[in-house]
């Protein structure tokens, strides 16, 4: 039963309004003496509502202006057409119907006029003459003043908008899916059988709207009270920013100012085709050492101490100690070994002493011999003694800051281990990654490193072996200690020598799209944006090159295009 009462509910509801649309298409009623002939009804006096605010929107080649019109004032926003600049400090004059007035400056780039003519509707036509330092220009226009937006106008409007959007149906068609809807409304209500058809029809009737009453004749209607006000969404506008069904944005002058919105106007010309390589700061071979050791032994501070991190030392400083270390079996051979030489320098000795003795009944030459073994002998066993307990110096091998310390005081190295990188930060190189051959072939680059420091870059050569599926490119950075740390990661731009078509403008011009794809947005209108998806090129840090998408002399928003975006 709840069911059929629902369903009872719903087609009362549907027969309901199909009598209605039927009435207000196919019924014309003539009351007391008026006379209605079958020509198309003139407009309405009243004008539409457009939009709150009544303006005139004009342009030149250097001047760009908005006037609204607020009750009694005209308010005047004047930019430069190119950049969309405010034009400060402007005489602005402004002559309508035989008469002048003058704008006074409120706000940079905005004008104030006050004057009674402003708030009469109508038609009113505009000569402004502007004057300043930069520029001289004069502009005309309409402006249309249009009836002060009362309730009455609002909801004759906005019934007038409601209905242009209803679904157009011819008489006939209406009229067969009112008896329709009637019909089963009728089955239904005697199904239900709880009251009488044409009750419920009469009470349908009788609960339809008392808004929708006509008057009729010379009835009067001013005892009607709190007249009711549709909900229908009215077609006067808000005039705030918003994005239009096509995607461009409507962006009023004043939200223009809030949000610093900045133009160019775009020129073609022919670009460089650049390309953005990664790359890395690397040591120069020829500014870099390592200091090694030559031998296993262990790491001795007891005559000097290890240099620290960031020292900077001499070419041939000493920087530390080895005391070697052997193996034990090697150890008793070299103690051995040293026995064995001391014994024979002491023999040495003594037969020499001996020879000196017997001098002139001895060779001369026996004499030599003897002193030349005892230096021999003396040699050899210091050489073994040092062996067992002296020390290995340690030097650098170039001048330059030490970058990296390996080893700490006592540690047991072995041959060839790095004690210590020693760096000279005057003279630095970049190694590059370029994935395609043409950027092999350049004029020019240059290199952008994480503090945004411009380094001026020179080739010194190209690989020929792959790395990383790319072509290593290596350049020397041509200043005197530039501001970089090895291993640090450098944007490196480089220009070929291929020319092709293309308009510079700023990366900030460049956004993603929800899709993801590349915008731009240009100013084809005062209050207009229009986005603009395109294909660039990279130029240098802080310009691109768009090839594809922009015509030569639209303007294009450089400043405040991340905030378009935004605009929903």
């Amino acid at each position: 039963m709840k069911s059929l009462d629902l369903l009872i509910s719903f087609v009362s509801r549907l027969t309901l309004t199909i009598g209605i649309m039927l009435c207000s298409t196919s019924v014309a009623l003539a009351h007391g003496g008026e006379e209605h002939s079958h020509e198309t009804p003139p407009s309405p006096a009243i004008a539409p509502i457009v939009s709150n605010q009544d303006k005139m929107i004009a342009a030149t080649d250097s001047l760009e202006l908005v006037a609204v019109a607020a009750e009694n004032s005209l308010l005047i926003y004047l930019d430069h057409f190119e950049t969309n600049r405010p034009a400060v400090k402007a005489n602005i004059v402004v002559e309508t119907n035989s008469e002048e007035f003058t704008a006074t400056e409120i706000q940079p780039g905005l004008y104030q006029l006050d004057a009674e003519w402003v708030g009469k509707p109508g038609i009113h036509e505009l000569l402004i003459t502007v004057d300043s330092e930069e520029l001289s220009d004069l502009i005309d226009g309409s402006l249309s003043i249009s009836l002060p937006a009362s309730n009455d106008n609002r909801q004759l409007v906005t019934m007038t908008a409601s209905m242009d959007r209803m679904p157009q149906f011819d008489s006939w068609q209406l009229g067969v899916a009112f008896v329709t809807t009637l019909l089963v409304l009728l089955i239904l209500l005697k199904v239900r059988s709880g009251r009488s058809a044409a009750a419920v029809i009469f009470a349908l009737v009788m609960a339809s709207p008392a808004d929708q009453a006509m008057a009729h004749g010379d009835e009067d209607h001013s005892a009607d009270s709190n007249p009711k006000s549709y909900s229908t969404e009215t077609i006067a506008s808000d005039d705030k920013a918003r994005r239009l069904p096509s995607g461009e944005v409507y962006l009023p002058k004043a939200g223009q100012r809030t949000l610093s919105i900045r133009t160019q106007l775009s020129v073609l010309e022919q670009v460089a085709t650049n390309y953005q390589l990664t790359a890395h700061v690397v040591a120069s071979p020829n500014h870099s050492g390592q200091v090694q050791a030559a031998l296993n032994g262990r790491v001795d501070t007891s005559k000097i101490p290890l240099p620290h991190l960031g020292q900077w030392v001499e070419q041939g400083e000493l920087v530390g100690h080895i005391l070697p270390i052997a193996e034990r079996f090697e150890q008793g051979n070299q103690r051995v070994q040293q026995a064995e030489l001391s014994s024979a320098l002491r023999l040495a000795e003594t037969r020499y002493t001996r020879l000196v003795k017997l001098k002139g009944s001895v060779p001369q030459k026996e004499i030599d011999e003897a002193k030349n073994e005892i230096g021999s002998l003396k040699a050899r066993l210091n050489a073994v003694v040092k062996s067992l307990r002296g020390r290995e110096p340690l030097y650098a091998p170039i001048a330059g800051y030490i970058t990296s310390v390996e080893v700490t005081p006592g540690q047991v190295v072995g041959s060839q281990d790095t004690l210590l990188q020693i760096v000279n930060p005057r003279r630095m190189q970049v190694e590059a990654l370029a994935y395609e051959r043409q950027a092999t072939v350049l004029e020019k680059a240059y290199g952008i490193s994480r503090a945004n420091e411009h380094l001026d870059l020179k080739l010194l050569g190209v690989g020929v072996n792959l790395k990383g599926h790319a072509i290593p490119m290596l350049f020397e950075v041509e200043a005197d200690d530039p501001p970089l740390a090895i291993g640090e990661a450098v944007s490196v731009y480089v220009s070929g020598k291929q020319r092709t078509a293309g308009i510079l403008v700023p990366r900030t011009s460049l956004v993603k799209s929800s899709q993801g794809e590349d915008l731009v947005w240009t100013h084809p209108a005062p209050e207009r944006f229009s986005p603009r998806s395109v294909r660039w090129s990279v130029v240098d840090k802080e310009h691109i090159a768009v090839t594809e998408g922009l015509k030569d002399g639209e303007r294009v928003v450089i400043q405040g295009a991340t905030l378009l975006s935004q605009i929903r």
